[in-house]
């Protein structure tokens, strides 16, 4: 048995509690932006990212040339976002494949201010360059 972190119902070790399952029941409902949630679903973006992937041979790409460990990547980042160039949605180019620490790492920079975000936009266009 484990005890729930939201609510404190005491649930079994490999379940997922009810107010869990509410909670991303009304993010779906009230939150998600459903054009962009069909786009991550498609088969479009799902054939883009594999390439992605398969080009980072499975690895961080951002780790990789800023000399940290090597770190598997288990995500494909927009370099710029589908709300700022969506023209660029499915372009290899505007592809990094990025672990979950490093892509949040980069949306700090994003989030911080707009030069933050143009210094990491740079730093990623640079590593796609050289991957080339």
């Amino acid at each position: 048995m484990k005890i729930c972190g939201k609510c404190g119902k005491k649930i079994a070790q490999n379940e997922t509690c009810t107010c869990q399952k509410q909670r991303h029941k009304i993010y779906n409902n009230q939150y998600r932006d459903r054009v962009k949630n069909t786009f991550y679903h498609s088969l479009a973006w799902s054939k883009v990212s594999k390439l992605a992937k398969e080009r980072a041979n499975g690895l961080d790409e951002y780790a990789l040339e800023y000399g940290q460990k090597l770190l598997r990547g288990n995500l494909t980042h927009h370099i710029f976002e589908l709300n700022d160039r969506a023209d660029l949605r499915l372009s290899p180019d505007n592809l990094i494949f990025v672990s979950t620490q490093t892509h949040a790492m980069i949306h700090a920079a994003y989030n911080r201010d707009e030069k933050s975000k143009i210094e990491m936009q740079n730093k990623l266009l640079m590593i796609r360059r050289k991957c080339r």
